[in-house]
């Protein structure tokens, strides 16, 4: 028996799910529709709507109600996906959902109790921790390899093309902290192994290629318990002649050596000199999300995860908008 999944907004990384949709894939998608910010859902879902047995709703609790699907794909305006998936919760369906969590600290706390009340798997789709070189890097790490951790440098650089309403309203989207820094974040924590002490940042949302409002760059400082101190720089401005629509990297700076993710490749700069780390194997976090939804053993970020990482991204943003730091709990 397949597992039926829907699919709630499109404002997120679908992707996820989509590419691994296949005749042997132990899926399908039976429904689809707008979250709570409403719009044209057949063209919305234009390129999904010629699969078998799919649904287009224009009301998704309709869809939830009437379908009772195994798993919701939860990728609405960033401002709705812990008020659509509090009722996915009330309904006992497991949810893949967009980060961040909540883009409010009061949303997240409702998020949690609901969560807690349901037995339900939740993750958000930080997917970089499933990427092969930076996946390299953490091996490394975990074997000792740099000594003990003292720096981590991290970026995130995107082309800034033509992007949808939901990006000119921070109220929508939740800012590029708690939207593209929650990634690098996420993907610190899960490197080091460590929570963080304290949070300093700054954004700028100066007006660029007609868009006003929407925050085009940010720079993040963190602690954390042990005393590592975590850089991440974030932006839109990347630009559009480059290959790629992304450039993300990170630099780990140890006591015995530093690795860097760069390029694509992941490489080990130490007293032997420099070395290439070999990729580890492939993995796809909506795969590992079907395996903890089935019980099966699985490397899927842990709903604590995704709380922690919501919560610490959106501190952060605070501390950006009161010129501050904040320190965490």
């Amino acid at each position: 028996m397949k597992l039926k999944v829907c699919i709630i907004g499109q404002s997120g990384h679908l992707n996820h799910v989509t590419s691994r949709f296949s005749s042997s894939c132990g899926f399908e998608i039976t429904g689809a529709a707008l979250g709570p910010e409403g719009g044209d859902c057949q063209s919305a879902f234009e390129k999904i709507r010629g699969l078998n047995n799919l649904k287009i709703f224009s009301d998704y609790l309709t869809m939830l109600d009437e379908l009772k699907p195994d798993i919701a794909v939860v990728a609405p305006y960033c401002s709705y996906n812990s008020q659509v998936s509090i009722e996915c919760f009330k309904r006992k369906i497991h949810v893949f959902s967009e980060k961040p969590a909540s883009t409010t600290l009061e949303g997240l706390k409702a998020l949690k109790d609901a969560y807690s009340k349901s037995g339900v798997v939740y993750t958000t789709m930080m997917a970089m921790r499933h990427s092969v070189n930076f996946a390299a890097a953490k091996h490394a790490v975990a074997s000792g390899r740099v000594g003990k951790i003292k720096l981590i440098n991290l970026q995130k650089s995107y082309k800034l093309g033509n992007r949808g309403g939901m990006y000119r309203k921070r109220e929508l989207y939740g800012g590029i902290i708690p939207w593209v820094g929650s990634h690098v974040i996420d993907l610190a924590y899960w490197i080091c192994g460590e929570r963080f002490k304290s949070a300093a940042a700054f954004c700028s949302s100066e007006a660029i290629n007609g868009i006003d409002n929407m925050e085009t760059a940010a720079s993040c400082l963190f602690t954390t318990t042990n005393g590592i101190i975590i850089t991440a720089s974030l932006d839109y401005l990347r630009p559009a002649a480059e290959a790629t629509h992304g450039d993300d990297r990170i630099r780990i700076v140890g006591s015995k050596g530093i690795v860097e993710v760069k390029g694509g490749k992941a490489h080990i700069l130490c007293d032997e000199g420099e070395q290439f780390l070999p990729a580890l194997e492939k993995s796809y976090i909506f795969d590992e999300f079907l395996k903890a939804v089935k019980g099966r053993e699985n490397t899927l970020p842990h709903a604590k995860d995704s709380f922690y990482v919501s919560e610490v991204s959106l501190k952060a943003r605070d501390a950006a908008d009161n010129g501050e730091i904040i320190l965490l709990k």
